[in-house]
């Protein structure tokens, strides 16, 4: 096959030879096989990892804190809380289940972070307006913090 060539052009062909061989047996290779692992990321791209895996987060400790230090507390609080009230007592009412006021989806739907106002707000301007807090874009840790309350079933824990 490769006789009546010069060196440098056999050393090629049997390195592409041998490299195309390696890639076919990596393709029929049982998945974890030479000691690799599939790596299946918790996060989406952008995020950061959540604190610990299987680390349940809690909504008094984490969530309200959160909520708490970002000032959310100072629109959403009280009288004319901007239609979502945060403050400790009505929070977890006024975020799970509750509607949002067009009525359309829900501010919290447990188990679907991508399905809850709450969270669109959090991530980013898009097809429900601008972003909150109006300030500036929490940190991803901070919005990761969230998602994963909502995905662990937004818990009123």
């Amino acid at each position: 096959m490769i006789a009546g060539k010069s060196w440098p052009q056999r050393v090629l062909a049997g390195a592409t030879l041998a490299v195309f061989i390696l890639f076919i047996i990596s393709l029929a290779a049982p998945r974890g096989a030479w000691g690799l692992q599939e790596s299946k990321p918790d996060t989406k791209p952008g995020e950061a990892a959540p604190k610990e895996a299987g680390a349940e987060v809690s909504f008094s400790k984490d969530v309200l804190t959160l909520f708490k230090e970002q000032k959310c507390t100072v629109c959403h609080r009280g009288e004319n809380p901007s239609g979502l009230d945060l403050m400790d007592e009505v929070a977890y009412k006024s975020l799970v289940n509750a509607k949002t006021n067009d009525k359309e989806s829900l501010m919290v739907k447990p188990g679907d972070p991508e399905a809850s106002y709450l969270y669109v707000k959090l991530i980013g301007p898009g097809r429900d307006g601008t972003i909150m807090p109006p300030k500036g874009k929490m940190e991803d840790a901070e919005i990761n913090k969230v998602r994963l309350w909502i995905q662990q079933g937004a818990k009123n824990n």
